[in-house]
Formats: structure tokens, sequence, C-alpha cells
């Protein structure tokens, strides 16, 4: 940018801090490496981008797809397809699997996404509950219904760990779009009714309605 007089010249100036001004005057006095290496720290400071910035630059696909799924969890297939759609009009987005990695896997890097594209979850929330609604006993059918739907959005049979992501996420895209509380059973629930977790999970896979190797 060319400042060609004073109007073009910012108009608000913050003085410096102490420890800049101790830099600046030590800064001739250092052997010229340092001088060079303390100007390429400085620079790559102004440079490098705030995180916040970082991660909306990585998800900013990822948040258009949260918008427009409408409060179901979008899985790595719809995301593929959306980025392709994009790659072929000239947009470079990062692939599925990199967002797995840098976020520590696909369902917190949709939740990082949707706390980008909803700043704040609980601004549509109805705020009224059924009381009836959450305390109804859960039957095993919607148990095993709620595992199969982790699994179609996660592309495998989710973890304890993972469900309980995918649970949370759940109920907060729910939420946002003023559903109130959404039915999602925890952990524990289901532990409760199968004895254990994994045995939950093989009763999913026994009664599963699609081909496990398609």
């Amino acid at each position: 940018m060319n400042l060609q007089n004073d109007n073009d010249l910012p108009t608000e100036r913050t003085e410096p801090c102490e420890t800049a001004e101790a830099i600046a005057a030590i800064a001739p006095h250092l052997p010229t490496r340092t001088q060079h290496d303390l100007l390429r720290m400085l620079e790559y400071s102004i440079a490098a981008p705030r995180r916040q910035e970082w991660r909306e630059a990585r998800l900013g696909l990822l948040c258009e797809l949260v918008l427009a799924m409408h409060g179901e969890v979008p899985n790595a297939d719809d995301y593929k397809r959306l980025r392709q759609e994009r790659l072929n009009q000239g947009e470079v987005w990062p692939a599925q699997s990199s967002l797995s990695e840098n976020f520590g896997g696909w369902i917190r890097a949709v939740r990082t996404a949707f706390q980008l594209a909803y700043p704040d979850p609980r601004r549509n929330s109805t705020g009224h509950r059924n009381p009836d609604y959450e305390s109804k006993a859960y039957t095993r059918e919607e148990l095993v219904d709620a595992l199969r739907a982790a699994r179609r959005d996660l592309h495998h049979w989710p973890s304890r760990i993972e469900y309980e992501e995918w649970r949370r996420l759940s109920r907060e895209l729910a939420r946002n779009l003023g559903r109130g509380r959404t039915r999602v059973p925890s952990i524990g629930t289901i532990e409760r009714n199968f004895g254990t977790y994994p045995r939950a999970v093989q009763q999913a896979k026994r009664t599963q309605p699609w081909d496990e190797t398609a």
C-alpha cells in the first residue's frame, strides 16, 4: 500500500510497550545474524494467523454444511461431496481426513464447526422442557437405533467416547434449532439396559438393516 499524504496515515496510534522499546534499544548492538533472526521472528509474528482465523479458514466449508443440514450431523461423505463440488468451481478446501487429523476426529471437527457457525448455541432454544418426554423410559429398539445413527454419521461403530461426543453434538444441534431437548440415550442408559456398552453395540450389529460389508 502506498501512502500518498497524511490523510492515508492510520489515525489510531498506540504507544509502544516497554518490551518493544527495550528491544529497539539493544537491536543495533546485536550481531548481524541475531538481528536477522529477530526480524524473521517479528515478520512471522505479524503474518501468522490467529488461532480463530486458522480455524475458520480450515472449517469454513464444514460450517456451511452444518448450517445447511438443519440439525443433522454431517458425515464424511456429505463433506466429500460438497468439497468436490467446490473444487470443480475452483475452491480448495481441506480433505475430510485432514480435518479429522487436525481436530482429533470427525465429530470433534464438526463440533468445532458448529461452535463457529452458532457462537451462542442457546440463543434459539425454546427454554421449555417436557419432563414426561425426558424421563420416558427408552425401549431397546430406541437404544440400538441411536447406536446405528451414530454409526451412520461416523462410518464406523463408535467407541464410548465417540458416542458421547456424537450424542452431545446431536443435542446441541437440535437445541440450537429450537427443537428443545432431543431424546438421545446416554452411555449410562445404554449400559443399564444391555449390561455393557460392547454388548449394546453387538446387538445393534446383529439387528442392523444394512450389510456391514457394503
